[in-house]
């Protein structure tokens, strides 16, 4: 089962719904689906808004979580040690104010993601994120880790 999150922006994130759509069509697996503000697809079971126990479970039982470039949705997804494929959302498509491709870029570089800037890669992306080796993830160690990141980023920014 692949688990997908788009956050509660209030911009929709159609762009990775029909991609993720096209390749649960493709595949036939099963894809769990968080929304929010993004269209709906019928082959998906969508829920607009889950609590937070409801995404750790669905995280927690997935093959792979396929979310956007939020740090609330790639914190808890790698706090439990899942295989993530990260799609940030981006400016020029209208998903968001503030694009999310240099934080998925930073996770990208410490080897606990899978990133997708080209929409077209992402059943690519998929199958790498089945065969990737999940770093452990340490939960006390986590915090120290993604702040370290975060700043390694901010350094590099100026």
């Amino acid at each position: 089962m692949i688990f997908v999150m788009v956050g509660t922006n209030p911009y929709p994130f159609d762009r990775l719904m029909r991609a993720i759509s096209s390749y649960a069509e493709e595949s036939g697996e099963k894809v769990i689906a968080q929304i929010g503000n993004t269209h709906p697809k019928d082959n998906i079971e969508c829920h607009r808004y889950l609590s937070h126990l409801e995404v750790t479970n669905y995280i927690s039982s997935s093959d792979v979580v396929v979310c956007h470039g939020g740090y609330g949705s790639i914190r808890d997804s790698l706090a439990l040690g899942a295989r993530i494929v990260a799609v940030p959302r981006r400016v020029e498509f209208g998903e968001c104010v503030d694009n999310q491709v240099e934080l998925v870029e930073a996770f990208s570089k410490e080897g606990v993601i899978i990133p997708v800037m080209d929409i077209e890669e992402l059943p690519d992306a998929i199958a790498k994120a089945r065969s990737m080796r999940i770093k452990g993830n340490n939960p006390s160690m986590l915090p120290g880790h993604i702040a370290k990141t975060i700043q390694d980023m901010l350094d590099g920014a100026g």
